[in-house]
């Protein structure tokens, strides 16, 4: 997933910098800038045990959110895709540089 990626890219380049996010700051970097038909996943994602919220898992969680969404929107309705949403949202980042 693209924009899981490249958020872990941000956090290992932070890393090599000497600054090294904690996962917890990482995971929540993801699930606070996902698009808003998935906003409704935090709320599941915070209820798990801190212990249990990985990135591989939260990956997993993602996809799976997306393809129930998937089934349930209507056909013809235009929903921005989750990597074009991030792609603005990146883009945003960037210039903040």
């Amino acid at each position: 997933m693209s924009h899981i990626s490249a958020i872990e890219n941000l956090a290992e380049q932070l890393k090599n910098m000497g600054e090294a996010p904690t996962l917890l700051q990482i995971t929540t970097k993801i699930i606070y800038t996902l698009p808003p038909h998935l906003r409704g996943f935090i709320t599941t994602w915070e209820s798990l045990p801190e212990e249990e919220q990985t990135i591989p898992l939260l990956t997993a969680k993602i996809l799976n959110e997306e393809s129930k969404n998937a089934m349930f929107q209507p056909q013809g309705a235009y929903t921005p895709s989750y990597t074009y949403i991030y792609v603005q949202f990146y883009k945003t980042q960037i210039m903040r540089l």
